[in-house]
């Protein structure tokens, strides 16, 4: 079928026509958002073999791709990394055009100047080598010169040299962006000196990596222990950098994809979900939408029930490892004054530093007492990462008043073996405490009984009895 052929089929079938256009539009639609750009190559393969068959010169589609196969032969060998992700690059589709091209223009020579082309054979020797001579003669030099005793070739190759030098640095600038984000996003919470030992022991699951590769690696994360930078979270970045370089960012996804607990800086940032049936549709700019239940709900959250130096706000993000400026996640969790009826505030948990004498807040079963506090919403992500931190302590389940209202919350009490008697309270920690129970605004009563404690030599209270304490197991262990 020629060209002229095809106008006619379309003049006498518009309709038909049009359908197949709208169809093939809403086709590539869908494939530009699933594929970016490397649709351009589908679209330019399928341009090139249509005029290659309305033409009826179907050697021009194959010399075509033979030259783009030696672009992509060259992109490969110089982002051996994450090559096919190279391609995703304008660059790098404007370089497999121009080889094409190239091979292209170089059949057409051979056309115009009588090679043979009777024979299927004749075709093929043509097309190999226009693809493949043209590629040669592209890349050959005449003669080269010193300047600044460095050689500069004369000939076709200079220039090809000089476009593919400007082509390599332009991919690299935009894969090193993306490299960047990459990185930030997999490893951006990641403490380097719990995963380092992950990280040696996981090479061992490349096949393909010879020894020579994966000591040279190990020594390269080892460093990174060993010397600079001290900040944990820049010492991930470049362990990041090592491991995609060596293995691809898949193989980074796969280690760091889905975090442990203890391996995160700071408590995961409350994020929202949607069960959208058209979730791009949450996306729309549309205030009234965005506070629909059926566009969003909230991640789950669990009531936690603070006592201590988390009251204080200051410090409560501090032991969630969030910066003072985001203290709108704070509010998010709704900090509200509370009441744990049947127990009572003593300072007979051993503090984590050690200090001779001074005792870190406790809960003790006690008739007739309470204790005075915060009740947070707390993010499930955040309550796991607040579980790590609050060393030898385990959480109970108890029912708060907040408002004059019963609500199941979730508390931290001492290990039996953490608990000491004849402990005072340590002054860091009393000091917090105040603070939180000032901000929130907690009774006049409590704010005294606080205040009495400075002047107590010892803790008053008993060593708290654990089987008196109603605890629930759950499955992983941990005490709830």
């Amino acid at each position: 079928m020629n060209f002229a052929s095809l106008i006619q089929q379309i003049q006498l079938h518009p309709i038909y026509t049009f359908i197949v256009v709208v169809i093939v539009g809403a086709v590539l639609r869908i494939l530009f958002a699933q594929h970016g750009i490397y649709i351009w190559y589908y679209l330019v393969i399928l341009a090139t073999l249509i005029g290659a068959v309305v033409s009826d010169h179907s050697a021009y589609f194959y010399v075509f791709l033979l030259g783009g196969a030696t672009a992509f032969a060259e992109i490969i060998s110089k982002f051996s990394s994450e090559p096919l992700k190279a391609l995703k690059t304008p660059h790098a589709f404007v370089y497999h055009l121009l080889n094409g091209g190239i091979a292209v223009f170089a059949l057409k020579v051979l056309t115009l100047y009588g090679a043979a082309n009777t024979t299927e054979l004749d075709q093929l020797k043509n097309v190999v080598i226009a693809g493949l001579g043209s590629m040669l003669i592209m890349r050959s030099k005449l003669f080269n010169i010193k300047v600044s005793g460095e050689d500069v070739s004369f000939g076709p190759e200079q220039i090809i040299k000089i476009f593919f030098r400007f082509m390599e640095d332009a991919i690299d600038r935009v894969r090193a962006r993306y490299r960047i984000d990459f990185v930030k996003k997999t490893l951006g919470n990641i403490n380097f000196n719990s995963v380092y030992e992950y990280s040696l022991t996981m090479l061992m699951a490349a096949q393909a990596l010879d020894e020579a590769r994966k000591e040279a690696c190990r020594q390269e994360i080892m460093k990174i222990r060993a010397g600079e930078p001290e900040d944990a979270q820049l010492r991930s970045y470049n362990l990041g950098f090592i491991l995609m370089n060596e293995m691809g960012e898949d193989y980074v996804t796969e280690l760091f994809g889905k975090p442990e607990t203890n391996w995160l800086i700071s408590a995961p940032k409350p994020a929202e979900k949607t069960d959208a049936v058209f979730p791009e549709l949450v996306n729309v700019n549309n205030a009234a939408l965005s506070t629909l239940p059926f566009f969003h709900k909230k991640e789950e959250s669990l009531p936690y029930f603070a006592y201590g130096s988390s009251m204080c706000t200051r410090k409560f993000l501090e032991r969630l490892g969030w910066k003072e400026e985001e203290k709108s996640l704070y509010k998010d969790m709704s900090p509200r004054a509370a009441e744990l009826h049947g127990y009572r505030l003593a300072f007979n948990k051993k503090p984590e530093g050690d200090v001779p004498g001074e005792g870190a807040p406790n809960l003790v079963p006690a008739a007739n007492e309470k204790v005075e506090g915060v009740l947070y919403e707390l993010p499930q992500v955040a309550a796991d990462f607040l579980s790590k931190t609050e060393k030898g302590y385990h959480s109970i389940k108890v029912k708060v008043l907040v408002g004059g209202k019963e609500v199941d919350a979730m508390t931290y009490v001492a290990d039996a073996e953490s608990s000491v008697e004849g402990l005072k309270p340590a002054k860091e920690f009393l000091d917090l405490i105040k603070e939180g129970a000032r901000e929130h605004q907690l009774s006049a009563a409590y704010l005294q009984q606080l205040d009495s404690y400075e002047t107590l030599p010892t803790s008053f209270m008993p060593v708290p009895d654990s089987a008196s304490i109603n605890t629930q197991t759950d499955a992983g262990g941990q005490t709830m």
